[in-house]
């Protein structure tokens, strides 16, 4: 019960920080019509703060500390900076900036894949005990 609470806390206070960050990026940008690119959507922080909350969440069920869950935030973060010092240089933020989203998908999608398989492997030991 405390897990799932502190869990909900953590999706709260990063969705609470998408609203706060996204006005003030469009508002930064407001030169820029808004667009369906690789540099808007990186730029706006959504893939990442996404990618954050399935770190958070595959976190919160691990038996223990996991330094690999570490670095997919930090190398995430670290192209998400990297996109937004280029931002009005296309071709190196679109690199960056594509890069920032592929990134957030791909381990996005494994935190989700082994969040469900270590909560299976959960589930399946409370049945036998």
């Amino acid at each position: 019960m405390l897990a799932h609470l502190g869990l909900l806390t953590y999706v709260l206070a990063a969705l609470a920080a998408l609203l706060i960050w996204l006005p003030n990026f469009v508002v930064v940008n407001d030169h820029l019509p808004a667009e369906w690119s690789w540099r808007y959507v990186a730029g706006s922080g959504v893939p990442l703060g996404l990618l954050l909350v399935t770190i958070a969440a595959r976190q919160s069920i691990a038996p223990t500390f996991r330094l690999l869950l570490l670095f997919e935030g930090i190398a995430a973060i670290l192209v998400w900076l990297l996109c937004l010092k280029a931002f009005h240089y296309p071709p190196q933020a679109n690199f960056f900036c594509s890069l920032q989203v592929g990134i957030s998908i791909l381990f996005g999608l494994l935190n989700l894949i082994g969040y469900r398989r270590e909560l299976n492997q959960i589930t399946r030991a409370r049945i036998r005990n």
